[in-house]
């Protein structure tokens, strides 16, 4: 089963038709919109379409049944079945390369030499294009990275198109973050936006606790968000102490994807306070001075000190939540976002983060940045292969 959530950029299309391609039949789409479900039937006819309002669950469940019973027929290929690049015939001995292990026979990469970044060992490097629909990585993100063994001996930053952009689908509401779109247009208060900010904080957090496989407690704390009230500050405090226990995160997560100051600075919003910046929009705003609000940091800059800053700032949030009262701010106002949009230097911040990485620090050390194209940029992809 495929499950598409809302707008899709024309750029990333053909990507997650490369997606639907590779699921093993038989295969079924259910395409869950806030637009224009007829665009979507034209360029996915054989999709299942649920307006914003539909019952999803039903239709996934409806269509698996289906599959497993054999009333529904798989989806066909979307892409055609041609070879990435001719190769049949080329070369002193007809696979595509250029002699018996080099070039790139059948159209695929092989393996090349390059120095080991760790003990100075000549190892094998391979380039593996990862994304733009990896799941741990935010939607759009597409890196080429070239591998040494388990190393990450090289990064290429791709595309990452606007999700604003013209596309298939179409916005879902989101109840969590809309506080901060609708401060665009409209008055919101202090406390509204506060607990948006807890509840995005620990969304992400579930995203973390999955990716390191503590999948229990993180159904645990989806649980606490999704009845989380201003009164809920000391279990954030309870939950990060227990998080903070070396069987759990902190051995796994310390000294893993160190940002020094100058590059955190780059970064902003939680990442830079996580390396002891103390910058935050709020403490401009009179509406946060009369709450006496103070920025918090930590020292570390690594992702031990990202998901212990942003628990922090949960912990904050929420009783700022509670001691707001009626306390607004007017449209347009500029203030603080959940996550931090991405620097304007992405292209080398990224890859000098991750360079010699081992790949599960790598994944989690960007998983650790809570990086948010949705709003801040738009560019030319690269194709993906």
């Amino acid at each position: 089963m495929l499950l598409v959530v809302g707008q899709i950029p024309d750029a990333m299309l053909p990507a997650l038709r490369q997606v639907h391609d590779q699921l093993a039949s038989p295969r079924a789409t259910v395409w869950w919109t806030g637009g224009d479900g007829d665009a979507i039937a034209a360029s996915w006819p054989q999709a299942v379409v649920v307006d914003a309002t539909g019952d999803v669950e039903a239709a996934i469940v409806a269509a698996h049944r289906g599959l497993i019973s054999g009333t529904k027929r798989t989806e066909p290929p979307l892409l055609p079945d041609v070879d990435p690049v001719e190769w049949r015939g080329v070369g002193p001995y007809g696979h595509g390369g250029t002699g018996m292990t080099g070039g790139v026979p059948f159209g695929r990469p092989l393996a090349g030499r390059g120095d080991d970044l760790r003990d100075g060992l000549s190892l094998d490097v391979v380039p593996v294009w990862v994304g733009p629909f990896f799941p741990p990585f935010p939607a759009g993100l597409a890196l080429k990275v070239t591998f040494a063994g388990d190393v990450v001996h090289a990064v290429e930053v791709g595309a990452y198109p606007d999700a604003g952009s013209h596309g298939l689908g179409g916005p879902l509401p989101d109840d969590v973050d809309s506080a901060f779109t609708d401060l665009a247009r409209e008055p919101v208060t202090v406390a509204r936006l506060e607990l948006a900010r807890a509840h995005h904080h620990l969304r992400w957090l579930t995203l973390l606790l999955h990716l390191y496989g503590l999948d229990a407690l993180g159904l645990r704390v989806a649980g606490m968000n999704r009845a989380l009230t201003p009164d809920r500050a000391p279990d954030v405090v309870a939950l990060a102490r227990r998080l903070d226990k070396p069987w759990v995160l902190k051995r796994s997560t310390a000294g893993v994807g160190s940002i020094g100051t100058e590059a955190a600075a780059q970064w902003g919003g939680p990442i830079a306070r996580a390396a002891g910046i103390s910058v935050d929009a709020r403490t401009e705003l009179a509406a946060y001075r009369g709450l006496n609000f103070t920025p918090l940091v930590h020292t570390a800059g690594d992702a031990r000190d990202r998901w212990r800053q942003r628990l922090a700032e949960t912990v904050q949030s929420l009783e700022l939540a509670g001691r707001a009262g009626d306390a607004t701010l007017e449209p347009g106002t500029q203030t603080e976002p959940p996550s931090p949009p991405p620097p304007a230097k992405l292209d080398t911040l990224l890859p000098s983060l991750l360079t010699g990485a081992e790949w599960g620090d790598a994944v989690a050390s960007v998983v650790s940045l809570d990086l948010d194209f949705d709003a801040h940029l738009s560019r030319e992809p690269e194709p993906v292969a």
